[in-house]
């Protein structure tokens, strides 16, 4: 995924920095590219085990840098989210419904936080407001459900909620976010192997935390689109490619709004009684 964020223009401040002064002092952009590795193994017909492993790049351009902001550019792995979901409910073939349930667990592997980006320390010394892991641990539970049947649109939602166990080293805890996305793809393709896909996705995250105090600029409630289009490569293979945009956003703030192209691939190493969802 490629995203480009600049300053929202939902923000309850506009102008404003991510350190709470306002003025032009701080224009800039940052871009993000993200590739996941992600694995299902099916342990059973109905138990999946999951593994992702992220690697990011922030690259920060800052027209006017201090200690806040500056041009530079993070790399690295993330962190590393393992998981597993159970098979709920089934229709393989023809109109029917699936449902998985599941849950993972996201470990602090990628480098984190050096400072407290929103201490008095943080004033005088160089840092960053992104990294690229949370130095902390978090967990999630899930839900994905589909329903094909003789309407043109094959319907899903899925949901999650994420929350962490404990603050990291710094103080940081990332706030409790809840996250609901609502899917509809086309049955009959436009195009020989091209199946247009519709989402909605709304997002809803409390402040995070550093040293027992919330944090500026975070937390709010926002909902974003997303156009794509489902290319059934071959039986085993298929891809998603996708634009997202911001929709609406309720920000604390001011924050970052992103517009994000996205390619997922996904490889069928063997056939089983329960393909994975399209996306």
């Amino acid at each position: 995924m490629i995203s480009r964020l600049e300053p929202s223009r939902f923000s309850a401040r506009q102008g404003s920095d991510i350190s709470g002064e306002d003025g032009d002092g701080h224009i800039g952009s940052i871009r993000l590219q993200t590739a996941d590795g992600f694995i299902i193994y099916g342990l059973t017909p109905e138990v999946n085990l999951i593994a992702s492993v992220p690697f990011l790049n922030w690259d920060q351009e800052a027209a006017h840098e201090d200690s806040h902001h500056r041009t530079e550019s993070v790399r690295g792995v993330g962190d590393v989210r393992l998981g597993v979901r159970w098979l709920a409910r089934n229709q393989s073939f023809g109109p029917g419904t699936r449902l998985f349930l599941g849950t993972d667990l996201t470990l602090p592997s990628g480098k984190s936080y050096e400072v407290n980006p929103f201490s008095l320390q943080a004033d005088l010394l160089q840092h960053r407001h992104f990294a690229l892991g949370r130095g902390v641990t978090t967990s999630s539970l899930n839900f994905e459900w589909w329903h094909r049947s003789e309407f043109p649109l094959v319907l899903g939602a899925s949901g999650k909620y994420d929350f962490s166990w404990s603050q990291s080293d710094l103080g940081y805890k990332p706030g409790q976010k809840v996250f609901l996305s609502l899917h509809a793809i086309r049955q009959t393709p436009v195009v020989r192997i091209f199946f247009p896909y519709v989402r909605i996705n709304a997002r809803h995250e409390k402040s995070d935390i550093w040293e027992g105090m919330k944090a500026s600029n975070s937390g709010g409630t926002s909902i974003e689109g997303m156009l794509g289009m489902e290319v059934e490569i071959s039986e085993r293979i298929s891809a998603v490619i996708s634009v997202y945009t911001p929709v609406w956003r309720k920000l604390e703030g001011s924050q970052l709004d992103p517009v994000s192209v996205s390619l997922s691939i996904r490889r069928l190493w063997r056939r089983t009684v329960a393909p994975g969802s399209p996306d």
